[in-house]
This record gives C-alpha cells, sequence and structure tokens, in this order.
C-alpha cells in the first residue's frame, strides 16, 4: 500500500512541476502567451509552445514584448522603444455615421484570448472579479455541480482542463482510498478466521 501511495504522489508532485516549469510573456498589446524560452539576444527572443514544446521555434521582438514572467516569480521588464508606435499617448477618432467620439488608450480594454486557465490566472491575479451579461461563471451552479462531481462546477464555468484535472485528483484519492480499505478488510478477515480455527481446536 505504501508503494501504490508514492507512486500515486510522485506522479502528482512531477504533474505539478511541470504546470509550473513555464515562462509568461506579457505583450505590449496585452497578449499573455505561455511558453518555454530557449534564447534571448540581441533584439529578439526565441521560444517554444508550452503546450507544444516538440513544435517549431517562435521569434518575438523585444520591443513587442512587456514584461517576461519566470517560473521561479521573477518578472523581467523590458523598455524597449517601438519606433512604429507613438511616444506619446495619442487621442484617435472613431468615426461611425455621424457620431464622433475620441477614443484613448484608457478607455478600452483589448479582446484578450486565452488558450490556457495559466494564462488567465496570470492576467487576472489580485484583481476583483465582477460578474456580466452572459458570464458563464455561476458560482451556485458550479459549487452544486463540483459537490456532485469533483471539477464538474470547473467543467460548467468553461475551465474544462481545470475540471479534468480536479477529477483525476479526486479518482486518483479514491483509487487510493480503496487499496487501504481492501487491504485492511483482507487482513482482519485472515486474523478472525485464524483466531476462528484456533477457538475450534
Amino acid at each position: 500500500m505504501k508503494k501504490h501511495f508514492f507512486i500515486v504522489l510522485f506522479c502528482w508532485a512531477g504533474a505539478f512541476s511541470l504546470l509550473t516549469a513555464q515562462d509568461t510573456i506579457v505583450f505590449k498589446k496585452g497578449e499573455i502567451k505561455a511558453c518555454k524560452i530557449t534564447q534571448i539576444k540581441a533584439g529578439e527572443l526565441t521560444c517554444k509552445d508550452f503546450s507544444y514544446l516538440e513544435g517549431p521555434d517562435y521569434v518575438y521582438q523585444l520591443k513587442e514584448i512587456r514584461e517576461i514572467r519566470f517560473p521561479n516569480g521573477e518578472v523581467q521588464t523590458f523598455n524597449i522603444s517601438n519606433d512604429s508606435e507613438p511616444t506619446e499617448m495619442e487621442k484617435m477618432n472613431k468615426v461611425s455615421g455621424e457620431k464622433i467620439r475620441n477614443v484613448t488608450q484608457d478607455s478600452w480594454t483589448p479582446p484578450i484570448s486565452f488558450k490556457t486557465y495559466k494564462e488567465k490566472e496570470n492576467y487576472y491575479k489580485d484583481q476583483l472579479y465582477f460578474p456580466k451579461f452572459g458570464d458563464p461563471y455561476q458560482p451556485w451552479v458550479a459549487g452544486i455541480a463540483s459537490y456532485l462531481i469533483p471539477g464538474l462546477g470547473q467543467i460548467t464555468c468553461g475551465e474544462v482542463g481545470r475540471g479534468f484535472a480536479f477529477m483525476g485528483g479526486a479518482a486518483a484519492s479514491f483509487f487510493v482510498f480503496m487499496i487501504g480499505v481492501l487491504g485492511s478488510s483482507g487482513y482482519y478477515n485472515d486474523y478472525y478466521i485464524h483466531y476462528i480455527k484456533l477457538l475450534h481446536k
């Protein structure tokens, strides 16, 4: 039983270290990318997509990057100016029919697409959550679903990968528990059978 427990524990430790061993690139446009950085040289950064480390190398210009977050918690910030970008915050005139409004960089939020939950977690870290119309996050639905089946609440919120991770953890814990129950029941059954045989002698 101890052998099985240590095997399961070792597998979970390896999976956790794999999930945390990623670099996060935050671009100036607001996009976030989880990757494994392989090389940083003059003006360029070479990396691999963390979801497919055997895939091709991606090369980005350092002037497009705002900061890099490393797995050990260190954050490296880049203040390289881009010649194609304005040096000062400029107002843009957006024309729609007869309506003209001034839009600045602080008055709107660029759309961000997240590939993994880790990217979403890094972006919304230490920020309050405000529900919006059509939002898939329903706390009461997720709570009831997770109470019935661990991980089902995350799946209903759109976090499928995280939900299956919770399901896997619950299944592994139940598997270890059943090994212990079967082992202990077998031990006690053998003990009592031997004890009864001694009484009948």
